[in-house]
């Protein structure tokens, strides 16, 4: 298994020929549907270098990634933070290398200068494994979802 770094416009093509399959792997979905990524946004995130992905290879090909846009936090300007936006690992490598990513995300996280990560997603299998990571409730995300298809809420 060959884990990386790469700017995620390296990997754009590949995550989106793929995007819709993973998708239908995910067990709980978020509220929104189908993914609608803002591909320009990422793209132009990644040429500035804010935004990477950690990819996992076997015999060449995608089997694992985890994507992260990096920043400064804007309370606190020397604080470099990284949010995870998409982790998907085939189902046939599910239990064998997903700890493998996270740490290997870390490391390569941590060297880019990143001093913190935060995962904000609705799979307890994730947060369970991200616990067997080191990871700890550290912030608590409260929302409230409005009914982004209809117009009743504006």
């Amino acid at each position: 298994m060959i884990f990386d770094f790469v700017p995620f416009h390296e990997v754009a093509e590949e995550i989106a020929q793929n995007i819709n399959t993973h998708y239908d792997d995910v067990d709980k979905k978020d509220d929104y549907g189908r993914p609608n990524l803002d591909w320009e946004n990422y793209l132009m995130q990644s040429e500035m270098g804010a935004c990477k992905a950690v990819t996992a290879r076997d015999k060449g090909v995608l089997v694992a990634y985890s994507v992260f846009c990096m920043g400064v936090n804007m309370n606190h300007k020397t604080v470099v933070e990284a949010a995870n936006t998409g982790i998907w690992v085939h189902p046939q490598y599910r239990g064998k290398i997903t700890l493998e990513l996270v740490r290997n995300s870390d490391e390569f996280l941590k060297a880019a200068g990143v001093m913190e990560t935060t995962y904000i997603l609705k799979d307890e299998r994730i947060g369970a494994l991200l616990k067997r990571a080191k990871y700890k409730p550290r912030h608590t995300v409260w929302s409230i979802y409005y009914d982004a298809i209809s117009n009743t809420t504006h």
